[in-house]
């Protein structure tokens, strides 16, 4: 499960993706977080697109990006763009 909010969404029936903008915020299972300006999720691919400042928290690591690719539950995700990583122990 994947609990989203933002400022302003729209979704397209024929294209099957809903669209999120504006300081987007993303919690999913296991107390994964993601944050970006703007958030593509295709339903037809299964596929979360973010761009914006993103930033995905999970088990003590911070990873900063200028784009990510994932799955609906953020467990697999691509990263592209200014990569920063930070560990935390």
């Amino acid at each position: 499960m994947l609990t989203i909010a933002a400022a302003s969404a729209v979704f397209s029936t024929s294209a099957q993706e809903l669209t999120l903008s504006g300081g987007v915020r993303a919690r999913a299972e296991g107390g994964r977080s993601l944050a970006a300006g703007r958030l593509v999720w295709s339903a037809a691919r299964g596929l979360l697109l973010a761009t914006g400042g993103v930033v995905l928290v999970q088990d003590g690591i911070t990873l900063r990006a200028d784009r990510l690719e994932s799955d609906i539950g953020l467990r697999r995700a691509r990263l592209r763009g200014g990569i920063r990583v930070t560990v935390r122990e």
